[in-house]
């Protein structure tokens, strides 16, 4: 008998909520398209229960501004071992794992599962299992266009896509979505978590950071405490419209919840407390923990098919060094390079990071120390190391139709290692400016839902229109902030006349939230 894991998304916005005036990232109820279902029956050996899990991962980072806030590197491997410590149970300090009430904190189990950074790319390349990429929007919707161009095999790596919109409608609060194990979304590229870096680890406060984990929870297939089906039940905790039992989450030891974000002195339709500490409620306090019967949902989630290629140990051997700390060239810049002016005129530096060893001081001899294959005619390589990086120069002037991916290889000569490993770094020439579909084209006065108001005139300056104090930004086509002001008294203008000719992106976060548009100066 086949059975069918439906899909989960879960995004947390706060635009609609009333104390969003206050505060961008309070957790809001989500929208889920199919309910959660009974988990298959499982025989979880003794084997299974004691093995140690580890999930090879790849972060995907769209953009580097995330309302005000960056990504880098530290911050994602900090919030991922984070959420290794959160999993295992072993989160310290002020929230830490468990719960204050002794009846619930009994409960607190933690899985030996270990989400580690991918080592080794799709292309055999060196990774640090982060990439940065152009700015992109969107993948929160179920099957984006754009999203399988940048997906890593799901039957090797867990995605997670970083950007600032979600859904790709201008709105950059909400804080996560995920999706439950399915074969057919692993089969084609579509199993993911997509994530809002404006909420990431440090981004954002101890509790909030959490969300990630409650992502993770949804991948490995929780549902929330609170979770019901509303075309049988009136909510998590009551019986059915026609008297049926209700399964709630699915999980025995975690009380029916009536409702999200009930707090330690609420009780549910049965009088029972709830485990409002459960990673999988919502709260603005306090989530700090799974119970036994969730981690056996988890481990039961862990042998279905989309999830069990991941840890396998053949799987494993294609994704991590035999020796993390062997030397190598990995890719420490945006993936993509775009030109300087719309005439396809190239000038860009690629920055590789040498792990491991250093690299050989000076220019280095194309050919011998590095090698360039598919790079568009036109076009021409050079590298240059110094102390722990090298920079690659591609320089020249080509028209491309379309983006052209091409791939460099560092050799052992290059750096201090002769046991160096080599691997095709894959790199891609951005054939125009035109960086996503995020924002709304501005070709006359455009008005928002608050009253704000932003117009641009054929000189590049900018006027934007918004309630006293809101926050204007003006990022390149890389995602980088070139301008960043607040409106002082309901009118700003600000002047890109100085940055060229090329695609802008205009972000205006009022009390109601943030939109973003479009401007292209030709």
């Amino acid at each position: 008998m086949r059975i069918k894991i439906y899909l989960l998304t879960l995004a947390l916005s706060t635009a609609a909520n009333g104390f969003a005036q206050e505060r961008l990232d309070i957790p809001q109820p989500c929208q889920m398209h199919e309910q959660a279902t009974p988990t298959p029956t499982i025989a979880l050996t003794r084997a299974t229960a004691d093995k140690h899990y580890v999930i090879p991962v790849v972060f995907h980072v769209f953009g580097t501004d995330f309302n005000g806030k960056h990504v880098t590197r530290e911050l994602i491997e900090d919030a991922l071992r984070r959420t290794n410590d959160d999993f295992n149970a072993r989160t310290t300090g002020d929230l830490r794992s468990g719960d204050d009430d002794p009846q619930f904190d009994k409960l607190s189990t933690p899985l030996d599962i270990e989400f580690r950074l991918a080592e080794i790319g799709p292309n055999g390349e060196a990774t640090t299992g982060i990439v940065f990429h152009r700015l992109e929007s969107g993948f929160g919707i179920y099957n984006p266009p754009k999203m399988q161009k940048y997906a890593w095999d799901n039957k090797k790596y867990m995605n997670v896509y970083i950007m600032n919109d979600l859904y790709g409608d201008g709105v950059t609060n909400n804080s996560g979505v995920s999706w439950y194990p399915n074969w057919e979304m692993t089969r084609f590229k579509l199993a993911r978590v997509v994530y809002n870096g404006a909420y990431l680890g440090s981004n954002t406060d101890e509790n909030f950071r959490r969300v990630l984990t409650h992502e993770f929870g949804h991948f490995l297939n929780l549902a929330h405490t609170f979770d019901f089906d509303n075309t049988k039940f009136p909510d998590g905790c009551h019986k059915g419209f026609h008297g049926e039992a209700n399964p709630g989450d699915y999980v025995d030891d975690t009380p029916p919840a009536d409702r999200q974000q009930m707090g330690p002195n609420d009780v549910n339709c049965l009088g029972e407390k709830t485990n409002w500490t459960n990673y999988m409620n919502y709260s603005y306090v306090r989530t700090s923990m799974f119970t036994k019967g969730q981690v056996n949902r988890m481990l039961a989630a862990l042998q279905d098919k989309s999830r069990s290629c991941l840890w396998s140990d053949a799987t494993h051997a294609k994704v991590f060094l035999p020796d993390a700390s062997h030397p190598r060239v990995v890719l420490e810049s945006k993936q993509e390079l775009f030109p300087k002016d719309v005439k396809g005129n190239y000038d860009v530096t690629v920055a590789l990071r040498v792990i491991g060893a250093s690299a050989k001081q000076g220019p280095l001899t194309a050919g011998t120390d590095f090698t360039v294959e598919g790079l568009p005619d036109g076009l021409t390589a050079s590298a240059t190391g110094d102390g722990q990086m090298i920079q690659l120069h591609v320089k020249g002037m080509v028209t491309l139709g379309a983006d052209k991916k091409f791939f460099v290889t560092i050799q052992p000569s290059a750096t201090t290692a002769p046991d160096c490993y080599v691997g095709r770094q894959p790199l891609t020439i951005a054939c125009d400016y035109v960086e996503s579909e995020l924002a709304t084209a501005i070709k006359r006065g455009v008005e928002t839902a608050d009253g704000s108001r932003v117009a641009w005139a054929g000189n590049g300056d900018v006027t934007v229109t918004a309630p006293r104090g809101a926050r204007v930004a003006v990022h390149n086509v890389y995602g980088e902030a070139l301008v960043v002001a607040h409106v002082a008294d309901r009118a700003l203008t600000l002047s890109l006349g100085g940055y060229g000719h090329g695609v802008y992106i205009v972000s205006v976060t009022s009390s109601c939230g943030t939109k973003s548009y479009k401007i292209a100066r030709p």
